[in-house]
């Protein structure tokens, strides 16, 4: 019989020991772990460390547009040289289109030499350099390594600068090429998507900076046109209230004449020449420099009937 009410224990059960074969595997599982942590965090820390290159070699580039909006070729060559660094080349190039044309205006890594060729380099929609499949493209473009390229016909340059696998992204403004940006390695070692979207953040910084310069000459072309409109307008009061205060003072009104279109055009002598008998004669004023106003001299010239 089972008395109610107390219930029956059983007793504990014995865990079975780990063997040798289970430790082992345990271990194994273990140090895969730990082997996978280790290349996660190194993966992970060379991440950031890209990361924080790439904001720093940004910062550096804004830093300069900022402090440099208008010197161009500054930020320019500030661009080359964090584009050769971040997308681990050996030589950057910038080309700007001017006309139809696209010479080279900034570059990073050149010896001497090619580095004077580039600014006479014009490149033209084609395959036979990089800058030419960049236009023809009108996007990224990679070689991976010249030397097996034989579409690549840009031998010179190329061989002279020592340049093996290439990378050339567009600079584009509203939806116009307005330059290049081209990166090489003096070895084979093909650029990868990483570098091609590097490359591609500091052709657009490249455009902002050609568009800043590109509007501030805008402005200062009107201001000096309107400078000038206004000295123009104020010479022409000046003269206008002279004859009105001294309608027959005649020498007085000449006077302020010379002056006003020596100013105006920027001229050190100005000449007024009145008929005289059979000969034209001519009080030369000395307008400029303003100490010497005043100073003359007669002279004459015979008069054509």
């Amino acid at each position: 019989m089972v008395k109610r009410g107390k219930s029956v224990r059983k007793p504990p059960t014995a865990r079975k020991a780990p063997t040798a074969r289970t430790r082992a595997s345990g271990d194994i599982d273990l140090k895969k772990q730990i082997r996978s942590l280790k290349r996660e965090l190194h993966q992970r820390t060379d991440d950031l460390h890209e990361s924080l290159q790439q904001q720093t070699a940004t910062a550096d580039v804004l830093k300069v547009i900022s402090r440099s909006a208008f010197d161009l070729q500054k930020v320019l060559d500030t661009l080359a040289g964090s584009a050769a660094l971040l997308c681990e080349a050996d030589v950057a190039i910038v080309h700007r289109r001017f006309g139809e044309k696209f010479p080279g205006v900034a570059s990073f890594g050149l010896p001497e030499k090619e580095r004077r060729a580039v600014l006479n380099i014009n490149h033209e929609p084609g395959r036979g350099s990089l800058g030419a499949r960049v236009l023809l493209a009108n996007a990224p473009v990679l070689i991976d390594d010249t030397e097996s390229d034989p579409e690549y016909t840009f031998r010179s340059f190329q061989r002279g600068a020592g340049i093996r696998s290439m990378l050339g992204v567009p600079l584009i403004r509203e939806g116009v090429v307005i330059g290049l940006l081209l990166v090489s390695r003096k070895r084979v070692q093909p650029f990868n998507k990483r570098h091609v979207e590097l490359a591609t953040t500091f052709a657009d910084q490249a455009v902002i900076a050609i568009e800043n310069a590109r509007l501030f000459d805008e402005v200062q072309a009107r201001t000096e046109d309107l400078r000038e409109s206004l000295q123009q307008q104020t010479a022409t009061a000046d003269v206008l209230k002279v004859i009105s205060r001294s309608a027959f003072d005649l020498q007085t009104v000449l006077q302020t004449l010379v002056e006003s279109a020596a100013r105006l055009c920027d001229a050190d002598l100005a000449n007024i020449w009145r008929p005289k008998g059979t000969a034209f004669q001519s009080r030369r004023e000395l307008w400029y420099p303003r100490q010497r106003q005043g100073a003359t001299r007669e002279q004459k010239i015979p008069r054509k009937h």
